[in-house]
């Protein structure tokens, strides 16, 4: 997201997660809920993408550790 700052992207995911845990999905009669985990990383000074996503991917994995269900921003 061009020109978001880590806040705002944080805003941005903690939506996108909100939205993604309110859907519910019907399987063979059954109501199934999924949850999402979401790292989130900004692009800092002498960052290439692979920096940028190994950090995005690392917050993820903490999310998940934490409990799932989560948004984890890389300064965390």
């Amino acid at each position: 997201m061009p020109a978001t700052d880590l806040d705002g992207a944080q805003v941005v995911a903690e939506r996108i997660r909100e939205n993604i845990e309110q859907h519910v999905t019907l399987y063979s009669d059954k109501e199934l809920r999924i949850t999402s985990s979401i790292g989130v990383s900004i692009f800092e000074e002498g960052d290439n993408l692979e920096k940028l996503f190994k950090r995005a991917d690392e917050r993820v994995y903490r999310a998940k550790a934490l409990g799932r269900n989560r948004v984890v921003c890389h300064e965390e």
